[in-house]
């Protein structure tokens, strides 16, 4: 009977268990990177679409507040309400008067 002697791993079989190692990591770390990008990239375009409409909606209601602060509407409020303009009691908040 002859006795089969145990060979010794070499470094080649190291180097080749490393690569294939290496190579399965690179896979999944390539693959799940790009998932991730790809999220982030879904994610920035939602923050920016909901910042163009909070930004409209604001503008809308910079609109409204100008149009309510005005001098004109103090008075037709006063006028549709028959009521006299002690101009000393108005004050405006922001400062203009027009």
């Amino acid at each position: 009977m002859k006795r089969s002697r145990k060979r010794k791993p070499t470094i080649l079989v190291y180097a080749i268990a490393l690569l294939t190692i290496s190579l399965t990591a690179y896979t999944f770390c390539a693959i799940y990177l790009k998932q991730y990008n790809n999220d982030l990239a879904v994610t920035i375009q939602e923050k920016e679409s909901e910042i163009k409409s909070l930004s409209t909606q604001k503008e809308a209601l910079q609109v409204e507040i100008d149009k309510l602060a005005t001098k004109t509407k103090v008075v037709d409020a006063i006028d549709s309400e028959d009521m006299s303009v002690n101009k000393d009691n108005i004050v405006y908040i922001n400062g203009s008067e027009e």
